[in-house]
């Protein structure tokens, strides 16, 4: 179990100039019967919340698999790569989607925004009737569909995570990330956004650094640094990983030829794909499709 007084580092909000950001809520609420994806991994800007009914669930970050169980609340930053591979049971998800931005307005304490901005996936040390009580109701208001209930949830999300903050929480899944730092501005958390979704929305195509930066208005140099510090990698490697992680999932599910996988997860060659692949995973994607139909 985590504790908020252990492993104190910076303050992320000492970087972030709030008043520069719109203080509109920015949150979706989502509940439906969860599924395993068929799509290829996904990820965006958002803090995730997920809280399961009567069901437990796994997701695979990259690769890495996670289970989160029934009448626990989960939270991790989606911005790395994941979906959900397993679902045992007949239940339900209650899923909330908080932007970065807002995440941040919220001033939660330090350790506990270090560690999801680091990339760990954590969850409530215990179940509680009233997290069940609070995300039944979350389901029956969804469809108000209003400002002011808008604003009623994201109050209670804010209290809910500062009182899981203080409580403490486990960690489920723990990445190496750095924490960002020396964020100048509430617009610089806007515009990784908004290159975040881009990204995740055209990885598969031939698209270049400038095409990210052109979707946000900035210069080249800006956005490269820019998501250096934020995300810990530049725009080309972020695209490279989104390839790759496309490609390891359809290598090890598809009998489709590997010159059509590399083509259609956004290489422009098969020797370029062969290069990255190799360089990032040790073996060629030939080997990697044996060892995992062998497994």
């Amino acid at each position: 179990m985590q504790h908020p007084e252990k492993n104190k580092k910076h303050d992320f909000s000492e970087y972030v100039d709030f008043t520069s950001m719109p203080q509109s809520h920015q949150i979706v609420l989502e509940h439906h019967h969860p599924e395993a994806f068929i799509d290829p991994y996904h990820h965006h800007a958002s803090i995730e919340l997920n809280y399961l009914h009567n069901c437990s669930m796994t997701y695979s970050f990259s690769g890495s698999e996670v289970t989160l169980s029934d009448g626990h609340f989960t939270v991790f930053w989606a911005a790395r790569p994941h979906r959900v591979i397993h679902v045992d049971g007949p239940g339900t998800i209650t899923n909330a989607y908080v932007s970065l931005s807002q995440f941040l307005q919220w001033r939660l304490p330090s350790s506990f925004t270090n560690a999801i901005l680091s990339g760990a996936v954590l969850t409530t040390t215990q179940g509680s009737e009233m997290d069940r009580s609070l995300t039944q109701k979350w389901a029956k208001e969804i469809q108000n569909n209003s400002p002011r209930w808008d604003e009623v949830h994201a109050l209670e999300m804010e209290s809910r995570l500062k009182r899981l903050a203080l409580e403490g929480w486990n960690v489920l899944l723990q990445q190496s990330n750095s924490v960002p730092e020396n964020i100048t501005g509430g617009k610089a958390i806007f515009h990784f956004e908004t290159m975040l979704k881009f990204v995740s929305e055209n990885f598969v195509s031939n698209i270049s650094v400038q095409d990210v930066a052109d979707q946000t208005g900035v210069s080249q140099n800006y956005a490269i640094t820019l998501f250096k510090k934020i995300l810990g990698r530049t725009i080309k490697e972020h695209l490279i990983e989104m390839r790759l992680i496309h490609a390891k999932m359809r290598l090890g599910e598809t009998n489709d030829k590997i010159l059509t996988i590399a083509m259609d997860s956004g290489f422009g060659s098969l020797s370029s794909f062969y290069e990255a692949f190799q360089k990032r995973n040790g073996i060629s994607p030939a080997r990697f499709r044996k060892n995992t139909i062998k497994d």
